[in-house]
């Protein structure tokens, strides 16, 4: 049976396309995490990425081999962009080199390095789009984009799909956050056959819409009700979308959140959506984040007016609904986002997720969470977890 929020919430662009009845949540379980229950370094592998500034505040990243202890300080200085690989093999990253050049290198977990290449002045960010090219922002001439095949250093130029009935949303660019009203961008599947993208209805009303690249054609939209949702992500096998959106059709008039987490097939169909409303008058939701094995979706959620405070982790097991709350709450206040996103961060075996904590004088610390059974390992040096390699 179609629940009632999708009557609501999906209007369908293409004609014949029908859509399928999607599963809502009824239950969140709860699976708390407690000091008592500690992991070990032993018991968990990888590499952890950590955000750091030196004493003359250049930005610089810090590797720390979980299993061993061991860190390595990147020599590079002055870092400004920065993406993990999927499957958490490789990470690339940007410097200068000296005033006048800004280089790109690849390196394994070990900090050995695979590709080198020096960035023209006119390239502007980037991201892993899957596991074999990288996407880079190159903002000039309607913002086409570089696709880049790291291994072997080949190039090619991506026509950016521009929304040309409203000037607004014209914004292509990688590097900004969703959602906000001075910028907007579009966010493409790994394999450069879907995109969403913000826009508006007849009535002005925000809407997001999801595109075929393919054949140039929208496959559906759906309405937002508030501003263009939050955190909208492709699963990392492109099957799957995630998006945080406020259900709440008077969100105008009655001022409240009511966002539920929606995960969208690359089809248009709605898979499965939460059901917060239920539980709480109001939910904001935010940073989701897929796991490696496109199965599991973390987010924070919080009940509290102020949408910086009081965030509960949780995470959606997209296959089977389960819905777990690790009685987890942290403020994120004070953070610089725009060095990169407060999302939890998944390890490469989706067994385990690091997250910001901040204790009352909002110093940073990091905490491991086993999924499975709650169990932590809580990492304090006030520095910003920015990836996980294996």
């Amino acid at each position: 049976m179609v629940s009632i929020k999708l009557i609501f919430f999906l209007i369908i662009l293409l004609v014949g396309c029908v859509n399928m009845p999607s599963q809502e949540l009824s239950t969140i379980q709860y699976r708390c995490v407690n000091n008592a229950n500690v992991i070990q370094f032993h018991e968990i592998d990888g590499t952890l990425i950590f955000l750091k500034e030196d004493a003359d505040l250049e930005t610089r990243l810090l590797l720390v081999k979980l299993n061993k202890g061991e860190e390595h300080l990147l020599p590079n200085k002055d870092i400004q962009f920065f993406s993990v690989s999927p499957n958490g093999m490789f990470l690339a990253f940007d410097s200068w080199v000296d005033n006048k050049h800004r280089i790109m290198e690849i390196i394994d977990s070990k900090g050995n390095q695979i590709a080198r290449l020096e960035e023209p002045t006119d390239w502007y960010g980037f991201i892993w789009l899957n596991n074999r090219e990288i996407l880079i922002n190159y903002p000039t001439n309607n913002n086409p984009f570089i696709l880049l095949y790291p291994f072997t250093l080949d190039k090619e130029m991506v026509e950016a799909y521009l929304n040309k009935n409203s000037y607004a949303f014209s914004d292509t660019e990688l590097i900004y956050d969703w959602g906000f009203y001075s910028y907007h961008r579009n966010i493409y599947d790994p394999y450069l056959t879907r995109i969403i993208y913000p826009s508006v209805d007849d009535k002005n009303n925000p809407i997001i819409v999801m595109r075929d690249i393919i054949s140039n054609k929208d496959i559906v939209s759906f309405s937002t009700y508030a501003a263009w949702g939050v955190s909208p992500k492709w699963s990392p096998d492109g099957e799957k979308l995630a998006i945080g959106i406020n259900a709440n059709s008077f969100a105008q008039s009655d001022n409240l959140n009511k966002y539920e987490v929606f995960i969208i097939g690359n089809d248009g169909e709605e898979i499965l959506s939460t059901n917060f409303s239920s539980f709480f008058e109001s939910v904001y939701i935010s940073h989701l984040s897929w796991s490696p094995d496109s199965q599991y979706i973390a987010f924070r959620y919080t009940i509290s007016k102020n949408i910086n405070e009081n965030l509960k982790l949780a995470v959606l097991n997209t296959r089977t609904g389960e819905l777990i709350d690790y009685c987890l709450e942290s403020d994120l206040v004070n953070l610089s986002f725009a060095k990169g996103d407060t999302s939890p961060i998944w390890s490469p075996d989706s067994n385990f997720l690091i997250v910001e904590i901040q204790d009352a004088s909002h110093k940073i610390s990091s905490l491991i969470v086993d999924i499975y059974s709650g169990k932590s390992l809580l990492i304090k040096n006030n520095l910003i977890p920015v990836g996980w390699m294996k």
